[in-house]
């Protein structure tokens, strides 16, 4: 499921660009896994805006950049998980 994150733009700005953005992962087959994460906003000093594209599967994250590249400047990065391993800590 990809984690797409509005990096230096208003609440305003990053729900108007997920409203453009989500009909974009129509016909995935994970269009409902997208996580969009809209915040107070936030302001960058010295460079302009983008989106950051996170996920734990390779070929997702790769969609989910060349769906976005077209429209933004994208950081994106894989992410490694451990599920927990061992005892149950509530007793």
């Amino acid at each position: 499921m990809p984690l797409i994150e509005f990096v230096g733009y208003s609440r305003n700005e990053a729900m108007e660009r997920m409203r453009r953005y989500k009909p974009l992962f129509d016909g995935t087959g994970y269009e409902g896994d997208v996580i969009f994460v809209i915040d107070a906003g936030s302001e960058l000093f010295g460079e302009p805006p983008f989106v950051r594209v996170r996920s734990r599967y390779l070929e997702r994250l790769q969609q989910a950049v060349d769906l976005l590249k077209h429209f933004e400047s994208v950081e994106y990065f894989q992410i490694s998980f451990q599920q927990r391993v061992g005892r149950n800590e509530e007793g």
